[in-house]
C-alpha cells in the first residue's frame, strides 16, 4: 500500500528534457507537425493543456449538428482514409475518430503531455535554445494552512504552486490554433446588463432541446450563429428565432458581407470551395464564377429574404468561411427572422436594437456567437520574444521570433489539414537543416509585398490556389528526410527527467497509471503474462454485468475487484470519466467532487493521480456506494474525505444542496431503476454552473433518455457534450459480447445567468 498516496506521481523538482523540437499543442496541426518531425529522425515533445488530444475536436464546445465546411475529399490526414459510409461533410465524430486514427497511426500519443499547459516559451540567443516551462495546473492556486491538510495520506510535501517542468528545444512550433477563449465586447456586455433571460456563448451550446417554447436571439453573423440558428429553427420547437447582427464596414468605410454558403452544391462547385495547391492554374475568378451559379441554383430566393445591409456583397470566396445550406433554407422559408443591427440596450425580456427601425426584439435567450481572443496576445504573454504580428512570411515564420513555427494561423477557404501538412513538412525541413530560411529583413520584404495584393490583404489567406502553391513550392526540390535512427540533434546536457508514471498494472495494491499507454497493462520489464478472471468476477461477467442483487454480487466480488476489471477486462471507461471530469474540472476556492458509486474508489485514484499538487491539495472527494466491502477498500486507499453507505435510489442523498461543484457516477446507473427522482438529485447536489458526468451504457440509455430530456426542457440542466461510444472491457474474453457506453456531460443551469 506503501504506492498509494494523494500524490501519485513523483516529479523532480527542477525536471527537465530535451528534444529537436517542442510543439505546443496537440490539435490537427500540433499531431501533423509532430508526425513529420517524427519522419525526418527528429526528437519531439507535444505540450497540451488539455486532457484529451484533439484540439477543438477533443470534444467540449462542439455542438450537436456540427459539421465540416469543407468537402471530405479536401479535409484529409495521411494514412487514415475516411471510413466507408462517413457523409461528404462528416460530423464532428467522425473527424474527432479520424484524428484519433491518426494519432495512432503514426505513433503520435507517446510524444504528447497531457494536462501540460505552456506557461512561458524564452529563446537564448547565445546558446539557441528555446526553454518552454509547462506545467499541470487546472484551477486557480489558492494558499492553504498545513494544518487543515494535517490528516491527509501524502508522501510529499504539499505546495501552493505545481511542480513546472522545462523542455529545451532548437525548435518550437506554437500550434494552439486561430481560436482563443470566448470572447464577448465589453460593450456588449453593458448593453446587456438589464436582461433578465439566459445567455450563453456559442461555445455553451450543444443541442435545441431546452430552447423549446422560447424566444431566441442568436447574436452575430459567422460559422456558429448560422448553424446554430439553423439548428434551433429546425429541431428546437422555438416560439421565434432571431439572428441579430451588424452590418461590416471594411476599414475603407467600404460596406461589405460574406456569403452564407450551402454545402449543398454540384460537384463541380464542391471541389472548387477549397483551395488546392496543386491546382495553382485554377483561378479564384473562374472558382467564384462556379459557386456563384451553384448557389443562384440551390438557394434562388435567400438573398432577398435578407435585410438588405446583411446581404453578400461582392465574390462568394472573397470572405470568411461561412457555410450552412440549412440557414439559408430556413430564412428563405420565414422560418428564422434576420434583423441588421447591434444591441442599444436590453430590458428584463427584450433587445434594443440600434438600426434606423429600433426595432425591438422579445427575447427569453441570447445565444452570443461573438467569437473568440485572437492569437496575438496570447503568443505574446507566452513567447519572448513574441511576433509583433500575425502576418508570416509562408503563412508560418515571424522575422521577429527566430526558430519558432506558427502553425494553423490560416483564413479564407482552405482545408486546416492541407494547409497544416505543408507547414509541418517546411518545419520538417528547416528543423533537419534541409531547407534555410532567410534573414529577418528579407522575410519582412515578402510580408510587405505578398500581404497587401492577397485576399483578404493578409498573409494568411489561403484562398487562392496560386498563392498556396507559391507557399508549397519549397517542397518540391528538398531532399528526402534522413533514413538514420533519431538523432540528438539539441547540444544540451539532460539535467533531468520527466517523471512518468508506473506501467505496473492498476491492481488494488498497485498506483493508477495516468498513461493511456498504460492500458495495455504490460509489466516494465515485458508483457505481463495473462492474468486469470475470479471466480467472483467470471460470475458477474457470464451476465453482463447485471445483477438482480448488486450489492451481494459486489459484496463477493470487491476483493478482487480491481485486479479483474483492470488486469483482466481493460476496464476503459474510469479513464474516460477521469478525462471528462478534468475537461469540466471547476474553478473554485474548494473543488468539492461527489463520486456517486464511487466502489473501490478508481475515479477518484485516477483524478488524484493526474492533478498537480496544488490542485490535488485543492480538493476533497466524497463517496456513495452501496456496498460495504467496495466502500471499505477505497477506505484503505485514502483518497475520500468521506464515504457513505447508500443506495443511489433511495432519494433524497444525504448531501447538501448545491454543495458540490461537480459530480460523477461511472457504471452504477446499469442497477438502478430509471427514475427521475435519481437524476434530479445531481442537479439539486450540484451548484449552478457545476456539471455532472455520467457513463450510460449504450444497451441502457434509452431507458433514461426520457428523463434526461425532461430535466432539459425544463432548464435544470443542459447537455453540453456526449462522447463516441466505447467498448467498456476491451480484454473481455466474450469478445462477440461487447458493452459499449459513452460519457454524458451536463451543466447544472444558473437561475441567472452570468459571462
Amino acid at each position: 500500500m506503501a504506492g498509494w498516496s494523494r500524490c501519485g506521481r513523483a516529479m523532480a523538482a527542477a525536471a527537465r528534457e530535451s528534444a529537436d523540437v517542442c510543439v505546443i499543442g496537440s490539435g490537427i496541426s500540433g499531431l501533423t507537425a509532430a508526425k513529420e518531425l517524427k519522419k525526418a529522425g527528429l526528437s519531439v515533445v507535444v505540450l497540451e493543456k488539455a486532457s484529451r488530444l484533439g484540439g477543438i475536436w477533443a470534444g467540449r464546445g462542439t455542438y450537436e449538428c456540427l459539421r465540416l465546411q469543407q468537402h471530405k475529399r479536401a479535409f484529409g490526414l495521411e494514412g487514415c482514409p475516411w471510413p466507408e459510409g462517413a457523409g461528404a461533410y462528416p460530423t464532428a465524430s467522425e473527424v474527432r475518430a479520424l484524428v484519433n486514427e491518426f494519432a495512432d497511426v503514426h505513433g503520435l500519443r507517446d510524444l504528447v503531455r497531457l494536462r501540460s499547459p505552456a506557461t512561458a516559451a524564452r529563446y537564448d540567443p547565445e546558446r539557441g535554445v528555446w526553454a518552454t516551462t509547462y506545467g499541470a495546473s487546472r484551477t486557480p492556486t489558492i494558499e492553504e494552512p498545513a494544518s487543515s491538510r494535517a490528516a491527509r495520506p501524502v508522501t510529499a510535501p504539499q505546495v501552493a504552486e505545481p511542480a513546472e517542468r522545462v523542455c529545451e528545444s532548437r525548435f518550437v512550433a506554437f500550434a494552439g490554433g486561430a481560436l482563443g477563449e470566448p470572447s464577448v465586447p465589453d460593450s456588449l456586455k453593458a448593453a446587456l446588463e438589464g436582461f433578465e433571460g439566459s445567455t450563453t456563448h456559442s461555445t455553451g451550446y450543444y443541442r435545441p432541446l431546452g430552447y423549446a417554447g422560447r424566444r431566441v436571439v442568436v447574436v452575430g453573423f459567422g460559422a456558429s450563429s448560422v448553424e446554430i440558428a439553423a439548428d434551433l429553427a429546425y429541431r428546437g420547437d422555438c416560439a421565434s428565432v432571431t439572428l441579430l447582427a451588424p452590418p461590416r464596414v471594411a476599414a475603407d468605410g467600404t460596406p461589405y458581407e460574406d456569403w452564407c454558403l450551402s454545402r449543398d452544391l454540384d460537384d463541380r462547385a464542391a471541389r472548387f470551395f477549397c483551395a488546392d495547391p496543386r491546382e495553382p492554374q485554377v483561378s479564384v475568378a473562374a472558382r467564384n464564377a462556379a459557386v456563384r451559379a451553384a448557389m443562384a441554383t440551390r438557394h434562388p430566393r435567400v438573398a432577398e429574404a435578407l435585410p438588405a445591409a446583411l446581404r453578400p456583397k461582392g465574390e462568394p470566396l472573397d470572405g470568411r468561411i461561412v457555410v450552412s445550406e440549412a440557414f439559408n433554407d430556413a430564412v428563405a422559408q420565414g422560418r428564422i427572422r434576420v434583423v441588421a443591427g447591434g444591441v442599444a440596450r436590453a430590458t428584463a425580456a427584450s433587445i434594443l436594437v440600434d438600426n434606423e427601425a429600433r426595432d425591438e426584439l422579445e427575447a427569453d435567450d441570447l445565444i452570443l456567437c461573438t467569437g473568440y481572443a485572437p492569437p496575438l496576445p496570447r503568443l505574446r504573454l507566452l513567447a519572448e520574444p513574441a511576433p509583433n504580428s500575425t502576418e508570416l512570411y509562408q503563412t508560418m515564420w515571424s522575422p521577429d521570433v527566430p526558430n519558432a513555427a506558427f502553425l494553423g494561423l490560416g483564413y479564407g477557404f482552405v482545408a486546416i489539414t492541407q494547409l497544416v501538412d505543408v507547414q509541418a513538412r517546411l518545419l520538417a525541413a528547416v528543423a533537419s537543416d534541409r531547407l534555410a530560411l532567410p534573414t529577418p529583413d528579407e522575410m519582412r520584404d515578402w510580408i510587405a509585398s505578398r500581404g497587401p495584393t492577397n485576399l483578404l490583404a493578409t498573409t494568411q489567406c489561403l484562398t487562392d490556389n496560386a498563392y498556396f502553391a507559391e507557399i508549397a513550392a519549397p517542397l518540391a526540390d528538398l531532399p528526402p528526410p534522413p533514413l538514420a535512427a533519431p538523432r540528438d540533434r539539441l547540444v544540451v546536457p539532460v539535467l533531468g527527467t520527466r517523471a512518468r508514471a508506473s506501467s505496473r498494472a492498476f491492481s488494488s495494491s498497485s498506483a493508477p497509471n495516468d498513461d493511456d499507454a498504460a492500458r495495455e497493462f504490460k509489466d516494465e520489464e515485458g508483457p505481463a503474462a495473462a492474468a486469470a478472471m475470479s471466480a467472483a468476477g467470471d460470475e458477474i461477467t457470464g451476465t453482463d454485468f447485471k445483477s438482480d442483487d448488486p450489492c451481494a454480487t459486489y459484496s463477493k466480488w470487491a476483493a478482487t475487484y480491481d485486479d479483474d476489471s483492470f488486469d483482466v477486462l481493460k476496464f476503459d471507461s474510469p479513464y474516460a470519466c477521469r478525462d471528462h471530469v478534468l475537461a469540466y474540472w471547476p474553478r473554485a476556492d474548494r473543488v468539492q467532487i461527489l463520486d456517486v458509486g464511487c466502489g473501490t474508489g478508481a475515479i477518484a485514484r485516477l483524478l488524484s493521480d493526474a492533478l498537480d499538487d496544488a490542485a490535488r491539495a485543492n480538493v476533497d472527494f466524497h463517496g456513495l456506494d452501496l456496498t460495504p466491502e467496495m466502500l471499505a477498500v477505497a477506505k484503505r486507499h485514502g483518497y475520500y474525505d468521506t464515504l457513505r453507505q447508500w443506495s443511489v435510489s433511495d432519494t433524497p442523498w444525504p448531501v447538501d444542496d448545491d454543495s458540490k461543484d461537480l459530480a460523477a457516477c461511472n457504471g452504477v446507473l446499469i442497477y438502478v431503476a430509471p427514475d427521475p427522482a435519481v437524476l434530479a438529485e445531481f442537479v439539486r447536489v450540484v451548484k449552478p454552473a457545476g456539471h455532472v458526468v455520467l457513463m450510460f451504457r449504450d444497451d441502457n440509455v434509452a431507458d433514461w433518455q426520457p428523463h434526461i430530456d425532461a430535466l432539459e426542457r425544463d432548464r435544470k440542466w443542459k447537455l453540453v457534450e456526449v462522447s463516441d461510444s466505447r467498448d467498456n472491457f476491451p480484454g473481455s474474453p466474450a469478445a462477440d459480447a461487447r458493452i459499449t457506453y459513452r460519457i454524458y456531460v451536463f451543466e447544472v443551469l444558473l437561475e441567472r445567468p452570468t459571462f
